[in-house]
């Protein structure tokens, strides 16, 4: 509820074209925040105007559009480029109604900062999908047939002490008890028929959890690179 009221009172004051929305937009044009008199480039585009798209590139009218007055800067937002932000946003500048001057920018802190947010976006989407077959495996783990035929999934001394949220985890499993002379044998234990219903759910909880990992990894490793490049691009060249 709060952040959708800060997202409201937010969307007010870009329609306002107040300069006191930031600290670093308060000696800036209202056009920097909000131009009324600004186009949608893409729909002169879609209607196969002939128009020099360089020119267009340096008229406000265009350059300065963010869609609708209330929350139209929220896709706006979402298609700058980790580019755009770093040499500056076209149109908010300090000078000319900003289209000249110093430009809004993020230095590469903020945009460190920007792609660690898009990385726990990226793994919050995966951990929900894995989530959405995990779950169903723990919650499932004690349900059986009884003698009628009918599955029931009871209480049973494994987990009739669990909480709600306990039978949702791996400790709903039900532990394994083998006869006496087979727990050294490898083969038995995973591959076992009496055991398969079982360690079949723990073999899905490693995979889950290995997959997890090396995306984890993967991502780690594809923005170290993606960080380097940007320093090595507009800080050392």
């Amino acid at each position: 509820i709060i952040t959708s009221i800060a997202f409201i009172l937010f969307s007010f004051a870009v329609r306002a074209r107040s300069t006191n929305i930031a600290p670093r937009c308060s000696a800036r044009d209202g056009d920097t925040i909000f131009n009324p008199k600004a186009k949608n480039k893409h729909k002169k585009e879609s209607r196969n105007d002939s128009s020099n798209l360089e020119d267009d590139a340096r008229d406000p009218e265009y350059v300065q559009y963010r869609g609708g007055s209330m929350f139209g800067w929220i896709p706006w937002v979402m298609s700058l480029s980790y580019e755009q932000l770093l040499k500056g946003v076209p149109g908010t500048g300090t000078r000319k109604n900003g289209m000249e001057g110093s430009m809004l920018k993020v230095n590469l802190d903020g945009i460190v900062l920007l792609r660690f947010h898009a990385i726990c976006l990226r793994i919050s989407i995966l951990g929900t999908l894995l989530a959405c077959v995990i779950l169903p495996i723990n919650l499932t783990a004690n349900c059986a047939k009884e003698d009628d035929g009918i599955v029931s999934c009871s209480d049973t001394s494994n987990n009739n002490n669990l909480t709600n949220f306990e039978v949702t985890t791996i400790e709903n499993i039900p532990t394994i008890h083998m006869d006496r002379g087979k727990e050294d044998n490898v083969f038995h234990i995973f591959f076992g028929n009496e055991l398969r219903p079982t360690m079949w759910r723990f073999y899905a909880i490693v995979f889950m959890s290995w997959t997890m990992i090396l995306y984890c990894l993967h991502l780690v490793k594809r923005e170290w690179v993606g960080a380097l490049a940007l320093r090595r691009i507009y800080y050392l060249e």
